[in-house]
């Protein structure tokens, strides 16, 4: 709404971009498992197997600390509305008006410098999205980034801060 507050945007791939484009959610494997979290440490690793495409990272203390966060008191009720919360905004006849973005997003990444990184083995959003994406946002520049999950940054963060250094430092014409 406000584009001359913003000077750049960095997306990282996104279920939800392909939503707001018009395009279904994939049940994949890795989204079965964050909608079907069951609040346990098995569910937990699960859910982080679909985070990571380098499962050397999913140790028994990340899982530990991150089952540790989404126990505390109120963390799962949290959790499921928010859940509700999105898919009301995304399906609301009303609200929808708001979510939608086939028009608004184009003419965004028109007016505001937008780069695109993808993770190209994306378990929750797969790849195939982010290229169906590509040709719809011609403004923006996609990047796909091989050996990485949804956190694009966790898996290769050499690779996704020197795309995020290089597109913000340089300088666009007013």
């Amino acid at each position: 709404l406000h584009p001359d507050r913003v000077e750049r945007m960095v997306l990282i791939g996104s279920a939800t971009l392909g939503l707001a484009m018009g395009f279904p959610e994939e049940r994949t494997p890795a989204m079965a498992a964050l909608q079907g979290y069951d609040h346990t440490r098995e569910g937990m690793r699960k859910l982080l197997e679909g985070l990571v495409y380098n499962k050397a990272l999913l140790t028994d203390e990340l899982i530990e600390l991150r089952f540790a966060s989404a126990s505390r008191p109120g963390a799962a009720e949290a959790s499921k509305a928010a859940m509700r919360g999105n898919r009301y905004f995304q399906t609301d006849p009303v609200l929808r008006t708001q979510f939608e973005m086939k028009e608004s997003l184009p003419a965004v990444t028109k007016a505001i410098p937008t780069t695109v990184i993808w993770g190209e083995n994306d378990g929750f959003a797969p790849v195939t999205l982010g290229r169906k994406l590509e040709p719809l946002l011609p403004a923006a520049t996609f990047h796909f980034i091989d050996k990485a999950g949804p956190q694009a940054q966790t898996d290769q963060p050499p690779a996704v801060a020197a795309i995020a250094a290089a597109f913000t430092a340089t300088k666009q014409a007013p």
